[in-house]
């Protein structure tokens, strides 16, 4: 199925802003770090993903992806550096908000 990848993501994407309005998280205090933090992720995704497709550590088959890549990584690549790390910050403010 192509849009398996991308399914599950947006599945795990919804799941996190189900989460966060539950508990009602606020990740950011100020838009600096909104914008900052995410984006420091995401470019340290992008090289270590890139950097491992590039040597051949693992491959991303088309049948399950939607086809369209920028570079070495299909599209629901960057879509997982982005959504996993907000999943793991909300998950992780949820924990620590319990104790």
């Amino acid at each position: 199925m192509q849009l398996e990848y991308l399914i599950s993501l947006l599945v795990v994407l919804l799941i996190s802003f189900i989460l966060q309005n539950k508990f009602k998280i606020t990740l950011y205090k100020d838009s600096k770090k909104r914008f900052l933090l995410p984006a420091l992720f995401f470019f340290l995704f992008i090289l270590v993903d890139s950097f491992a497709i590039w040597r051949g550590y693992w491959a991303f088959p088309s049948e399950h992806n939607v086809g369209l890549k920028i570079g070495l990584m299909p599209i629901e690549d960057y879509i997982l550096g982005l959504v996993i790390p907000y999943f793991v910050l909300v998950i992780y403010n949820i924990s620590s908000s319990r104790k």
